[in-house]
């Protein structure tokens, strides 16, 4: 059975076959964002779509990183012309399927064509003409949200992410996006529920953690909480994300859980550039240390 790589712009990557078990793998992928695409033509099974982040805080060329996914088949149903998607909801796989009028997915797929070619303007047209066909139109939706807010129109992403999450309550990707345009247009209380559920979809993406944990470390009622995710990023992305370290030491500075902060400053210098401020960390340290040990003794 053929099983298709694909990038964020749904071009196709690479092509592998399953094995006799079912099996099938893509090696060596550069970090971004893929689908994997699964078409049983002539099974009379659905085609099956799931989508993975490789990490952009994971070794060049992703070697050290491996995503495992079940795709389960579905049965096609007779006299409907289905475009399957797949995300992932807290661990189960979740089918997803819409019928999309063709002139829609023409549409969607000229705006492909245009995300292909870093023609960002025909891409928008191509999308808003799809969604103007079939207004529930998901996989549009959450396309085109993605790229207003990867280009910082959070007003008009929001709209957009809002209406994907009300059609698919498992995507995961819509509600990271959807939480960030909130968070950036003042929404701060929908913005992080957005994030939150983001997590539970996708518990293993690290720029949802990041964002979310940053979030939260802003406020004191939230801390305990900032600390479970950003925790999550540093055991996600090792020594590769040392930000999170650094907010982590603040955090527990805050909390008078001064040996926690200087161990997490320790692994902060482990892992950061080397033009930071090393004496003053250092310094940071031991000061840190000594608050640990008199707070200990006056116990």
């Amino acid at each position: 059975m053929p099983v298709f790589l694909l990038n964020d712009a749904y071009g196709q990557r690479a092509q592998t076959y399953t094995d006799g078990s079912g099996r099938f793998s893509f090696r060596n992928l550069p970090i971004g964002n893929y689908y994997v695409q699964v078409d049983p033509v002539g099974t009379g099974y659905q085609r099956q779509t799931q989508r993975i982040e490789v990490s952009p805080y994971a070794p060049a060329g992703g070697g050290n990183e491996t995503f495992r996914i079940d795709i389960v088949l579905k049965p096609e149903t007779p006299s409907k012309a289905s475009a399957p998607f797949e995300e992932t909801a807290g661990g189960t796989h979740v089918i997803f399927a819409q019928e999309v009028p063709s002139a829609a997915r023409e549409a969607y797929q000229l705006a492909e064509q245009s995300l292909k070619k870093n023609d960002l303007k025909s891409a928008e047209i191509n999308l808003t003409h799809a969604i103007e066909i079939f207004p529930d139109y998901y996989e549009a939706l959450e396309l085109l949200g993605s790229e207003y807010v990867k280009h910082d129109f959070f007003d008009s992403a929001m709209p957009l992410l809002a209406h994907a999450v009300e059609i698919n309550k498992n995507a995961w990707y819509s509600f990271y996006g959807l939480g960030v345009s909130l968070i950036e247009l003042g929404k701060r209380n929908e913005g992080l529920d957005a994030l939150r559920r983001a997590v539970y979809l996708n518990a293993k993406s690290i720029n949802a953690n990041m964002r979310l944990g940053m979030e939260l470390a802003k406020d004191e009622r939230y801390a305990d909480e900032a600390i479970e995710r950003l925790t999550a990023v540093t055991h996600l992305a090792g020594k590769r994300l040392p930000d999170a370290y650094l907010a982590l030491a603040s955090i527990y500075s805050k909390k008078h859980q001064y040996g926690e902060a200087a161990n997490a400053l320790d692994e902060y210098l482990k892992a950061a550039p080397a033009n930071v401020q090393r004496e003053e960390i250092k310094r940071k340290i031991q000061e840190l240390r000594q608050k640990e040990s008199k707070a200990k003794n006056n116990q």
